[in-house]
């Protein structure tokens, strides 16, 4: 598999910094568990659907992204400031959508995935 130059030495750049939290990048990278999403995270695509007693229900908007995508640990990091553990995000992308539970934002955000489901193409179905 051909890699990327810059791409390269962003992995050496995160892995020159050492962390032990289990969703750095860098951590990632050295497990061989380095995946670049095809679309990085925009602020604008996430909006606040309800809110009640410290409790956030969210929306964002995946456009192009995969629900893979969304999932990678650092995904919703830009938004650290905003999310708070408990909270929950409607997820809505290309191939499908998804409930996530905010677990953590402390050291960078970590959503779980709560409930997914695929998006079937009509292509798919009259096969």
């Amino acid at each position: 598999m051909t890699r990327n130059p810059a791409v390269e030495r962003l992995i050496a750049a995160e892995l020159a910094r050492p962390s032990s939290d289990p969703s750095s990048t860098a951590l990632r990278a050295a497990q061989g568990q380095q995946r670049i999403p095809a679309m990085s995270f925009a602020v604008r695509n996430l909006s606040v659907l309800a809110y009640a007693q410290g409790f956030t229900l969210w929306h964002y908007r995946g456009g192009a992204a995969s629900l893979a995508d969304l999932a990678l640990p650092g995904f919703f990091d830009q938004a650290q400031d905003m999310l708070a553990p408990g909270d929950h995000i409607h997820v809505s992308c290309a191939d499908g959508g998804a409930l996530l539970l905010v677990s953590k934002t402390r050291l960078g955000v970590v959503a779980e995935t709560m409930a997914a489901k695929e998006v079937v193409s009509d292509e798919a179905v009259s096969r």
